[in-house]
């Protein structure tokens, strides 16, 4: 149990920080880490005492709330309300709405997030850094986000480390 723990831990801090620095490209602001996991790590024991799961930093909805206009740490405490309204009062209503309508607001969303900087540079890139970034495209793609935020700079690391 200790292990899957600290994987666990260990995984929502990896996906904090990557929330983190996708929000400080879009705001062009700059986070504190160490802030951040304390607060997290804070709200995850406060939320075990009271029987809740373990969270982490959620890139979409941070996107979302960006997009949106939020600026303060105020709007998200908005969007938490507003969604456990939606939750409690119109969860009949929100249960009917069609799964391709969400669909394709992941997939806008998921548009947005694209690092378009790297893309249009790609070509100075050097083999390893595109490596890289594709294999992690493809595990987001045909495993899931946790598994590719793990092996991403693994793979990097040991590839910089010993290739270049």
């Amino acid at each position: 149990y200790i292990f899957t723990a600290l994987t666990l831990a260990l995984l929502g801090a990896i996906d904090s920080l990557l929330t983190s620095v996708v929000a400080d490209n879009m705001t062009k602001t700059k986070h504190k880490p160490n802030k951040e996991l304390i607060g997290q790590g804070i709200g995850n024991i406060i939320s075990g005492f009271f029987g809740g799961l373990a969270g982490a930093g959620a890139t979409m909805r941070t996107v979302v709330n960006i997009q949106s206009g939020g600026k303060t740490p105020f709007s998200g405490l908005v969007h938490s309300i507003i969604l456990i309204m939606i939750l409690g009062v119109f969860g009949n209503y929100a249960s009917m709405i069609p799964l391709a309508i969400l669909a394709a607001i992941l997939i806008k969303v998921g548009y947005d997030i694209i690092d378009w900087e790297f893309v249009s540079e790609i070509k100075s890139k050097s083999r390893i850094d595109i490596f890289v970034v594709l294999l992690v495209v493809f595990l987001i793609v045909f495993v899931n986000l946790i598994v590719a935020i793990f092996f991403g700079p693994l793979v990097s690391y040991f590839l910089k480390k010993f290739l270049a």
